[in-house]
């Protein structure tokens, strides 16, 4: 049986919004409700949803950049937030994050060299010789040489940023890689080499991967599994081949028609419920007010809908 490497249970993060003037608070916004969810070592698990479904806020409760209202986070079956500074500060190094903008997640006063360096020379290993040629090798890995070591990121691409973004999350030779849209601030023209720098690195080095995207074609690449977030709520999970096959859920659906239509389209405009998806839902039912039903298709999926019951 595989085993869990980070497992989440009933994890929940709101935020205050505020009104124009920022001075008082209006109400508070569920990012991630109540979120139960495996992440197995060496797979990889593709999370996604149009913008504020949540899906970065929950990347960030897992690389532990955010801290959960409510809920548990376990790493290898100990409980983290409770565990102590050693098993955090484990965790944290072998939990590394591929952010959306390359432009803005390299120091841009830093060469590539001592950008990659600082997390070899903190986890791996002191002795220069094996740093620079740790540095040496990840540029290979990633499509780069050792001569762009010496170099500032303004002197590079958009695209070779990002491959040294990836080359920097790998240094340290983490457990789980969190890759946040990582293609979508680049032409589509690069986006093809990335994710398939990303395929080829996946499947060498046997990395977990969770995939944060708006796009189902890219998961069904990449991810063995998908989760289908929308306004903090994980409304289907299953397998990417079982799902993009034979998806439950109605905003599943929608998202796949969104594939090539570009848009989803909201269907009802009135209607308020327990489901947050329930004024956009054309199936939507009195019951859909106070209860989700769980339906498990088969043994790796399952949606909440009442359209089962």
């Amino acid at each position: 049986m595989e085993k869990n490497l980070i497992e989440l249970k009933n994890l929940t993060k709101t935020f205050k919004a505020y009104d124009s003037s920022f001075k008082t608070s209006k109400t508070h916004i569920t990012a991630t409700d109540d979120i139960n969810l495996q992440i197995k070592k060496a797979d990889s698990l593709g999370i996604v949803g149009e913008s504020g479904s949540g899906k970065t806020t929950l990347a960030n409760l897992i690389t532990g950049i955010l801290t959960p209202d409510s809920g548990k986070i376990l790493y290898k079956n100990k409980e983290l937030l409770s565990s102590g500074e050693k098993v955090f500060r484990e965790y944290r190094k072998n939990v590394q994050m591929i952010f959306q903008d390359p432009y803005s997640s390299l120091n841009p006063k830093l060469k590539i060299y001592s950008t990659l360096k600082d997390g070899i020379k903190r986890h791996i290993t002191k002795d220069k010789k094996e740093i620079y040629s740790r540095c040496a090798e990840l540029m290979e890995m990633v499509g780069l040489t050792e001569k762009h070591l010496n170099r500032y990121p303004h002197q590079f691409s958009g695209g070779q940023m990002q491959r040294i973004s990836i080359a920097r999350a790998l240094s340290i030779e983490p457990e789980l890689v969190v890759a946040d849209e990582p293609v979508s601030s680049l032409d589509v023209s690069i986006q093809a080499q990335i994710l398939n720098l990303l395929q080829k690195l996946r499947k060498e080095s046997g990395k977990t991967l969770l995939l944060i995207a708006h796009d189902l074609a890219i998961v069904n690449f990449l991810c063995d599994e998908i989760l289908v977030m929308y306004k903090g709520k994980a409304l289907e999970y299953g397998k990417t081949s079982e799902v993009i096959k034979n998806p439950i859920h109605p905003y599943t659906k929608n998202l796949l028609e969104a594939t090539t239509k570009k848009d989803i389209k909201k269907v009802v405009t009135e209607t308020t419920g327990l489901c947050p998806y329930a004024n956009r839902c054309k199936f939507f039912m009195d019951i859909c007010r106070n209860e989700l039903y769980k339906y498990q298709a088969t043994e790796t999926h399952y949606a909440l809908c009442n359209l089962y019951k």
